[in-house]
């Protein structure tokens, strides 16, 4: 297994790895035995152990998630408004539109990161703006 898996269906969390060092991300090492397998992420010395079945490996047509995409934000916008700095903040913690951040849901602070986000432009800006638009689009 390499490039990107996501582990789903193991109680207590959702979570995404990379298999190689890509935007800054982390090397993650990806052990298979029959029944489990065992994700060790260099980024924070993360080792989850899961079943086999909530491994599935991630194609390259899959939307990205809200981390990722928050990852570019704060590459491509260099001096980030205050107002959407919090919301910044939060979106790093978040994979999905259904996760949620304290008693706030996915949705509802990317709603007010893009409110808050104004002043970010550029073709980059619209591109990603839209992309977490389409993520969150009929989630409440």
């Amino acid at each position: 297994m390499n490039g990107k898996v996501k582990i789903v269906d193991a109680p207590g969390y959702v979570k995404e790895f990379r298999a190689t060092v890509i935007a800054g991300l982390h090397e993650v090492r990806v052990t298979e035995d029959q029944e489990f397998v065992t994700v060790v992420s260099d980024a924070q010395n993360d080792i989850h152990v899961v079943p086999s079945r909530c491994v599935h490996e991630v194609g390259p047509n899959e939307p990205r998630s809200i981390r990722e995409i928050t990852e570019e934000i704060l590459s491509d916008w260099k001096k980030p408004s205050p107002a959407a700095v919090p919301h910044l903040d939060a979106m790093v913690d978040l994979e999905g539109a259904h996760d949620r951040y304290g008693a706030e849901s996915a949705a509802s602070i990317v709603r007010s990161f893009l409110g808050n986000a104004r002043t970010w432009r550029g073709e980059t800006a619209r591109r990603v703006k839209a992309e977490l638009a389409s993520i969150i689009e009929g989630v409440f």
